[in-house]
């Protein structure tokens, strides 16, 4: 049998992958057992200050969309996590694994919002799902848009893969 290899050859790397994937799931999971007010005023802050920080601009942001914001943000690191993850573990299933990695951020954000129903002052809500896998699949993207930047330097003869 042949020896696995992903990218630079580096089991250790399939690893801490895997590991990293798991506790940013774990991070994702906490903020959504937070009760409802806990919630709010951790995003009351975060949009005081940011908020502070716009002063003197035209531009205001709201909660909604400070919130979704964060969702979308949460889940295109998990999608960057997952990526590498999928690749190292389903290499041999060629590029399966990029439906592998979204395919796992769409799971994760359907147990997110079902973990939010259990939540004081929390709702699970369908959009949420959509916006949580849009931003899975761009951090997928970022990651696929990386590695192709990175092949065609290393075939020009500038960097190694």
């Amino acid at each position: 049998m042949g020896e696995r290899n992903c990218g630079n050859g580096n089991k250790r790397n399939e690893i801490l992958s895997l590991v990293l994937t798991v506790l940013w799931i774990a991070f994702i999971f906490s903020n959504s057992l937070q009760d409802g007010e806990l919630s709010g005023e951790r995003s009351g802050r975060l949009l005081a200050l940011i908020n502070g920080l716009l002063e003197g601009s035209d531009i205001r942001l709201s909660e909604f969309v400070l919130r979704k914001m964060a969702h979308f943000g949460e889940f295109m690191v998990l999608g960057l996590f997952l990526f590498f993850t999928w690749k190292g573990w389903a290499r041999n299933y060629g590029n399966r694994y990029l439906i592998a990695a979204v395919g796992s951020g769409f799971f994760v954000a359907c147990s997110d919002e079902c973990l939010q129903l259990f939540s004081e002052g929390r709702a699970g809500r369908l959009m949420d799902v959509g916006i949580d896998t849009a931003g899975c699949a761009v951090g997928v993207l970022v990651c696929m848009l990386y590695m192709c930047m990175k092949n065609v330097k290393a075939r020009s003869g500038n960097e190694r893969p």
